[in-house]
């Protein structure tokens, strides 16, 4: 609900299970975690295109 209301520094601390302001403890999400989670499923998706690919060519190799 914070981060709906604009409050985008708000997360879990997780030894305690509260919700709390990150930058009380100098925690920030960094650039490369954002890209990360954009490369993934990109990778993941084309991993399987690539799966598919393969499974077509050897599905095209013994139809011959």
């Amino acid at each position: 609900a914070k981060h709906v209301n604009g409050e985008h520094s708000w997360g879990m601390n997780e030894k305690t299970g509260k919700i709390v302001d990150i930058k009380e403890y100098g925690l920030y999400e960094s650039a490369s975690v954002k890209i990360q989670i954009l490369r993934t499923p990109v990778d993941a998706a084309c991993m399987l295109l690539c799966v598919d690919d393969v499974i077509q060519a050897t599905r095209t190799e013994h139809d011959c």
